[in-house]
Formats: structure tokens, sequence, C-alpha cells
């Protein structure tokens, strides 16, 4: 739930079924009205009705003053300007410069009148503050005075990045609109006294995110983990999901892979992780949220103990949008991003005494179950979310000119190709002399360039010799598109003598999307069909956006 939007969190509440009521008290100076939706989101997702109560903006001291031993079931938000008012950025500088001193007493006063009391849970907002000493080195020293009496009181240190200025200073919420939802399952993770029993399993993608490279593509030979080089982050990865399982943490897969050839990686590579550390394998072309709730049902775990980490944001969002419960999390190779993702699953499965239980744990979830149904079906609409990407789309006659591409394409491409024949560049040559084409596409959008990803090859007769797609861009529907053009401006049909192999189970889903059946003999493509597979397009690919050359 961590990029959960406010009409999500709106949503969630309106459609639960309540079986308790609880009353949360969090009391804080500053104004949480816009965490509170987010705060009633989480309840709601475990059948809880939350009534948050708190007290006026600003009241905070005086509220801890006059309530003095009334504090047992309270919860506290605390931030810099707390523990010293002239830390507030809302109230603008001093009329004079502050000391060292005078800082350190008001902390050391403020940190003495919350000692007094007992409160159910103290959280800590860090921000940065104002100079207000005008020295630069006392800063620093603040910084530390702050992170002591914090300790001190034994609060939970949030993220720094949650600050926002603009929020704080726009309606006297410091937390940032796209950290509501984080800080709100932090602090009801607390309230609710769920966050160790909450999350006990991580599933995991592969390409890219347990090892670097794309298996189906750059082959075993080329996928890496080791701590050296271009797998250097994914050794780091799977070293601490190791340390996770000894902890007692489960772990599974779930990629859009053949599960013969990860089997065979795990054989030949040698990773940190085995196969044994795994409670399950999940390899199909299917959605990873179809898949994830059918473990979750032959393990008996419900889905708000899952945490989903892919480091495709298409993935993250088919997932997050059809199990709000599960928490999920982008790999990223930015290694600021990749460092706040182990803050967040150390927030998540935090490790006490480790146990002879916790150590057997993975043993004895493989005995309950060796394997999991790989379950046919569809994902949900993602129309919004796809457009939201911004995806350009470069659309390539490669008859003439350079088509090394394409052809590496045809050759090297398994899960979305229509027949696994490979293709030289003479046979490529002596099918466009005689009167055929060849077509490819590259795609773009708000997360980077990935290139040539598609190519067609096509006969006199209009037949389709070859075609395939990368499996770094399944489900951004670029195959609908890419059809969709050229039987707009090339083809009135299209010839499609289908071949199942060994690896193409990803072709057998276009096909029923597109057909209703797979692998059936000299089937006719028009644009009616795909029109009809994929009513979307033009919402999802804006016309500006496709480039025809």
């Amino acid at each position: 739930m961590d990029n959960l939007s406010f009409l999500g969190a709106s949503n969630i509440i309106k459609s639960a079924r309540f079986k308790e009521s609880r009353t949360l008290i969090l009391l804080s100076s500053s104004s949480i009205f816009q965490l509170e939706i987010y705060l009633k989101a989480q309840s709601a997702l475990l059948e809880i009705d939350l009534e948050i109560k708190n007290i006026p903006f600003g009241a905070l001291k005086q509220h801890i003053i006059t309530n003095d031993g009334d504090s047992n079931d309270n919860s506290i938000l605390l931030s810099p300007w707390d523990f010293c008012p002239s830390l507030d950025w809302r109230t603008g500088f001093p009329s004079r410069t502050l000391t060292l001193s005078e800082i350190s007493k008001e902390v050391e006063s403020f940190k003495n009148l919350l000692s007094q009391n007992k409160y159910a849970s103290v959280f800590y907002l860090p921000a940065n503050v104002p100079p207000v000493t005008r020295k630069h080195e006392d800063q620093v020293n603040i910084e530390l005075m702050l992170n002591n009496a914090v300790n001190d009181l034994g609060a939970i240190v949030l993220e720094d990045n949650y600050f926002c200025l603009n929020s704080f200073l726009a309606s006297g919420c410091p937390i940032g609109g796209t950290s509501l939802a984080e800080v709100a399952k932090k602090i009801s993770s607390q309230f609710f006294n769920n966050q160790e029993d909450s999350k006990k399993i991580i599933v995991t993608d592969l390409d890219n995110t347990l090892w670097s490279g794309i298996l189906g593509e750059d082959g075993i030979d080329v996928v890496k983990a080791a701590s050296e080089g271009k797998g250097f982050l994914h050794f780091i990865y799977q070293s601490y999901l190791k340390n996770l399982k000894e902890s007692g943490v489960l772990l599974s897969i779930c990629s859009k892979n053949d599960k013969d050839l990860v089997e065979k990686v795990f054989i030949e590579k040698d990773f940190i992780l085995n196969i044994e550390d795994f409670v399950c394998i999940q390899a199909s072309y299917n959605a990873k949220s179809l898949q994830i709730k059918e473990l979750a049902k032959s393990l008996n775990l419900g889905l708000e103990s899952f945490v989903f980490i892919d480091d495709n944001p298409v993935e993250i969002h088919e997932v997050q949008s059809s199990i709000p419960e599960a928490t999920c999390i982008l790999f990223s190779a930015n290694t600021l991003e990749f460092i706040e993702m182990f803050n967040s699953l150390t927030s998540l499965f935090p490790i006490s005494n480790i146990t002879q239980e916790d150590m057997d744990r993975t043993k004895l979830y493989r005995s309950m179950k060796e394997s999991v149904e790989v379950i046919d079906g569809g994902s949900n609409d993602m129309t919004l979310f796809l457009k939201s990407l911004e995806m350009k789309v470069q659309f390539f006659n490669r008859s003439t000119g350079n088509n090394d591409r394409a052809i590496q394409l045809i050759n090297k491409t398994n899960q979305f190709n229509l027949n696994g024949e490979r293709v030289d560049v003479k046979e490529v040559d002596a099918i466009i002399n005689n009167g055929g084409s060849l077509f490819s596409a590259s795609l773009s959008d708000i997360n980077g360039e990935y290139g040539e990803v598609i190519s067609i090859l096509i006969d006199k007769d209009n037949e389709i010799k070859s075609f395939v797609m990368s499996c770094r861009v399944f489900q951004r529907k670029l195959e609908f598109i890419f059809l969709s053009i050229l039987l707009s401006s090339n083809f009135d049909t299209m010839k499609m003598r289908p071949v199942e192999t060994d690896r193409n189970s990803a072709m057998k889903i276009f096909l029923t999307d597109v057909f209703g059946q797979k692998f059936t003999k000299d089937l006719i493509l028009n644009k009616e069909y795909i029109d009809k597979a994929c009513p979307n397009l033009d919402k999802i690919f804006l016309s500006n956006n496709i480039k025809v050359f």
C-alpha cells in the first residue's frame, strides 16, 4: 500500500466489511488530517473500523501538561520543533540569534516533560531545521541533540525523506503526499501490534532483480549475481534475502520465465541463494497477482503477509492494484533507491531472537506445498496506468538499411515467438528481395529507453514468417499497437501459422487473447481482431507519441 492514492484509500474504506471498531488517539502539534484517511484504510484492510482522535493544531505541549498521567493509550507523533519551538519553519526565524546552549536546554526540558508520561508509541519525524544559531557547524550539533533525545524516549524514527516543507507550509502537515501511506502503515503496525505477524514472505522477481540480465533472452551464461561488476547489487540483494531466510522469513519466486530454465540457473550458478531457500518457484506468463493469490491459498497465509519485489513498474502496479493488502517494492539499480529498499524491508521484517523453529520454517512450508498450480487468467485493467507511462513508439521499416537488431531479436527471443524458427541474414534478404518485408519498433517511457524490442518478418503472400517481442516489455500492449499500425497502413490481413515450442508460452496467451485459441494453424489476422482484443489502444498510446519511419 506504499503508493496508495487518496482515492485508493477512500475506495478501500468504502468497500470494507468491518468486524470490530477501535479508537486511535494520535497526538501531534502538526495537522494530521491528511494522514487520517490512510490510517483508516490500513485498519479497513484488517476489517477494523478505526476512529481517530487528535488535538488542536499547535496544542501538543499544553495537552501534555494538562493531561499528565492520562497517556498510556495515546500515540504521539513528534517533530524537531516540538523539542524547540524556534526550529519551526512556520514561525520564521527568531528575532535574535540563539545559542546552542539555549537550544540544548529546551530540547532537554521537553524530553523530560515527555518522560514523565508513558505512551503506547512515540514516533519521530526527522526534518531539516532552520539555522537559528547562524553557525553552520551548529546544525550538526542540533541534529545530534535531537537524535539523543529521541533515542532516550525510545521513539520510532521515521524516514527523513517523509518531511515535505511545501506541505508543512501549505497545510501544517509535515508529511509529503507521496509518503502519507507509508507513514500510516508504520503507525498502524504499532497500534494494531501486528508488525511482526503481518509480513511473513517475500515474493521476488528474477530478471534484473534476483540477478542481472534477462534469462529468456541473454541465456544462463549472462545472468549474474556476483560480488563484482554488473551483478554486484544483485549479490547484495541475495545476501540480504539469505539472511532473512535464516531468520525465519519465507522466500518465493514469481517470474515470467520457464521453470526448467530457472532451476537450471540455480544448479549451474554459484549463487548465495539456492532452490532449497525458496518455498515455491512460480514461473509462467500469466498475471503475477493471480499466482501470488494461489500461493497464499496453498500456504494458508493472508495476503497482507506478502511483500512483492520486482524491477518492472508495470508488474508492481498490476500486483498492487489487484492485491492492495500486499506491500509492493520496486527494485531499482539507482543506489539511493536501492539503499532505501533495505530500510523498508528492515522495518517490515524486524528480527529479534532467532529460534530453531525460525531456521526450519522454509523446510516446513516446502513440505506443505511442493508446487503451486499455474493459473490462467488476465490481470486488472491497466489502461490508465499504461497511459501514465507516456510510452513512445518508433516504428521502422527494416526492409532496407540496417536490420541487425531486428534479426537479432528473431534469433534470441523465445517466450513471445510465433514459431521458434531462427533465420540468418541470407534468408531474410531472400524473403525481402522476393517482395517480403521486415518491420521493427522501439519503445521508451518515463522510466527510460528500451530500444528495438519487437520485430516481424512477412513474405510476399502476407504470411508472417517470424514475429517476436522482448520479454522486457510484456504487458505494455506494444504487440497490439505494432500490429494495428501494420494492419492500418501496410496490410489488410496477415496469415499466421503459429507453432508451439517448449518456450513460447507468452505467444499462447497472445493468440488466446486475439483468436480465442492457441496454436491452431492457418490463422488470418486483421485489424478487427486487434481492436476487439485491445479496445483501449488509443487511450494507452497517444498519437503524437507514435512515429513511423
